[in-house]
């Protein structure tokens, strides 16, 4: 399977550098904030390991 089959048409490289770095930034805040948000050390961890495309389509509504 090609990549660009498996892209979303919603696709675009500045929302992907910019969930990548949402993702950076997440996987970097310490268990305490994690807690306050309701996350866990392995949810994050999950979420971190995704591809940039792999986004819900309704983030990229607004």
């Amino acid at each position: 399977m090609a990549l660009l089959e498996i892209i979303p048409a919603h696709f675009s490289f500045r929302r992907a550098i910019a969930l990548y770095m949402q993702r950076r930034a997440l996987r970097t805040l310490p268990d305490e904030r994690l807690r306050d948000i309701g996350r866990s050390r392995s949810e994050v961890e999950r979420e971190a390991k995704r591809p940039v495309w792999d986004a819900p389509e309704h983030w990229y509504s607004s």
